[in-house]
């Protein structure tokens, strides 16, 4: 039977409604079937130390990119170096398996810093900069301190397509720049979590 039909209200107003549901994530428009309610996700959770934590661990899949790119002058500014000086941008998306994307991590470190064997990191299942740092410490760079900034915001066009999730379902946006033993800002990383499905967890010690 016709939605209109079942639930005796107009389409105007029951499109008002889907689309409602489907800015907060409650539905899925999917071409030739329509609406349907989106599944329920497994609850991701995220601590800075060491990282994102998958439950379980081995159900996470992680694809990744790297290549090298001139720094901008965002990221010239937060790596405290020229502007176009030559950058390692890694890209992890992960996602728990025969699920979709839950988080986007990207990463950049001055190439200067890193070995030049050509070697591409391993996909992680905990890929907040674990390789790159394994990396930067391989060649030498004693790291000493990680400062998040954490905030709530909506997904771009980009997030939202690559993490399959409507416009108005937010995303935890986390980015963090670390430091060397000398103060020299060595690694500068963005993550991008899906707010349907993300928990923060952190630890104060006193």
């Amino acid at each position: 039977m016709p939605l209109p039909n079942a639930t005796g209200v107009g389409r105007p107003t029951l499109r008002q409604a889907l689309g409602v549901l489907q800015a907060e994530g409650l539905l899925d428009k999917r071409h030739g079937i329509g609406n349907v309610v989106r599944a329920p996700h497994q609850r991701i959770g995220y601590t800075s130390t060491p990282g994102l934590v998958p439950t379980p661990p081995a159900s996470v899949e992680t694809e990744v990119k790297v290549r090298e790119v001139p720094a901008r002058r965002s990221l010239a500014r937060l790596l405290k170096v020229p502007q176009g000086t030559p950058l390692v941008e890694t890209v992890f998306v992960s996602q728990q398996r025969g699920s979709t994307p839950h988080s986007i991590t990207t990463t950049y470190t001055p190439a200067a810093l890193l070995p030049r064997d050509g070697r591409h990191p391993e996909p992680e299942p905990c890929p907040w900069g674990t390789d790159t740092r394994t990396r930067l410490s391989a060649a030498g760079t004693r790291l000493a301190l990680s400062v998040e900034r954490v905030t709530a915001r909506p997904p771009t066009s980009a997030e939202a397509e690559t993490l399959r999730i409507a416009l108005g379902v937010p995303v935890l946006s986390i980015e963090r720049a670390t430091t060397d033993t000398t103060g020299r800002v060595v690694e500068i990383a963005y993550l991008t979590l899906s707010g349907d499905r993300t928990e923060a967890l952190y630890t104060t010690t006193h």
